[in-house]
């Protein structure tokens, strides 16, 4: 699906799919018209080929911690049928902000899960589909096959208002069906996660595996301990389909393992013993610790897709320092104190070690 207003149809969408909870405010009918009103959608196909998959299916679970998800009789068994990721985790809570980071590379402050309008000249991956004309869609169950793929059930079965079994027993009817025809597995990429754990206390890590046609047989059964968040999914997608980073939290993610051994980029090793990745920080979207200033991507530099940076975000920031060091695989603030100290490295190609932390600046870094 395209729309002429990609941000609001992908950001606004991803929000009323997001948990409802007793800090949400409902929108009213009328601002749901109103928002309807301003998009023109359509709906084209696309055959834009990738350098591992041709198609990326993101399904979506919710509030539920690594180890319970784990111990799913359902969940286990699929993800035994690809790569499960030991090392991803979300953002920050509640779910809608997480909901907001996998499509803008950003949280923006959010830390509630509000009805939320933002601004149309922060891009967002849909605004990077449209540059290749790459076909998107998100389907939500008991809601009115693209290239990429956005499906959450709904509150029930997403675990949300019920549990984790429930979700469980939802994907072993939704999703091994799908697997086993052609048409949908061929050359597919399905990643099933969680959009946030349930316990706000304990580190953000939660249940993620990889699934689909693409997945070669050698590697089906195994587990990939690389450290993943939300924004590992944009840089990913922007990788696999010659696409330009957001210049947010998307520029310095780890991409998913099987598209870096084809791009030949070389992974951060995070030590993720210290790694909470719980918090937001302040923002426009903040309740908590409002700031009205926007962040400020990077419009420069080097990118872990290989990319770039998107002409429109270079156009709408030009002549602006980024407000944070994009370059880092671990979103952090320094201000706030929010994921300080988190120490990461790697040895690329060549033999030369590369080390940093987050919140202090190192030469080995990747400049902005």
């Amino acid at each position: 699906m395209f729309t002429k207003q990609t941000l609001l149809a992908f950001i606004g969408a991803l929000a009323l799919a997001a948990a409802k909870t007793t800090t949400e405010k409902t929108p009213t009918q009328a601002e749901i018209d109103a928002a309807r009103a301003t998009v023109l959608p359509y709906s084209p196909v696309s055959n834009v080929k990738g350098l591992v998959f041709d198609r990326f299916v993101n399904i979506w679970l919710e509030n539920t911690d690594f180890e319970t998800a784990a111990l799913d009789e359902n969940l286990s068994k699929l993800a035994k049928e690809g790569i499960l990721l030991t090392n991803y985790f979300a953002i920050t809570h509640p779910s809608e902000p997480n909901y907001c980071a996998s499509a803008g590379g950003d949280t923006f402050g959010m830390d509630s899960d509000d009805f939320l309008q933002i601004p149309a000249n922060v891009s967002t991956i849909a605004d990077l589909f449209d540059i290749k004309h790459i076909a998107w869609g998100e389907y939500q169950e008991d809601m009115l096959l693209p290239q990429h793929m956005f499906i959450t059930p709904n509150m029930t079965n997403d675990s949300h208002d019920t549990n984790v079994t429930v979700a469980g027993d939802w994907v072993a009817r939704f999703l091994p069906p799908l697997l086993k025809n052609e048409h949908f597995n061929r050359d597919s990429l399905v990643l099933l996660t969680f959009d946030e754990t349930g316990n706000y206390s304990h580190p953000n890590r939660i249940f993620s595996f990889l699934v689909g046609g693409a997945i070669p047989e050698h590697l089906k059964g195994t587990t990939d301990d690389t450290f993943y968040t939300h924004y590992s999914i944009i840089a990913s997608l922007s990788a696999n389909w010659g696409l330009p980073s957001l210049g947010r939290w998307d520029c310095g993610a780890n991409l998913l393992e099987m598209v870096a051994e084809k791009t030949g980029y070389v992974n951060w090793k995070v030590d993720a013993s210290n790694a909470y990745v719980n918090q937001t920080y302040p923002g426009p979207l903040s309740t908590k610790n409002y700031s009205s200033k926007w962040a400020v991507p990077a419009i420069k530099g080097k990118c872990s897709a290989g990319h770039g940076i998107a002409q429109v975000v270079k156009q709408t920031y030009h002549g602006l320092q980024p407000t944070y060091d994009y370059t880092s695989p671990v979103p952090y603030d320094a201000t706030s104190g929010n994921n300080i100290g988190i120490k990461y490295h790697r040895t690329l190609k060549h033999g030369k070690t590369e080390t940093g932390v987050t919140g202090q600046t190192s030469d080995s870094q990747m400049p902005i």
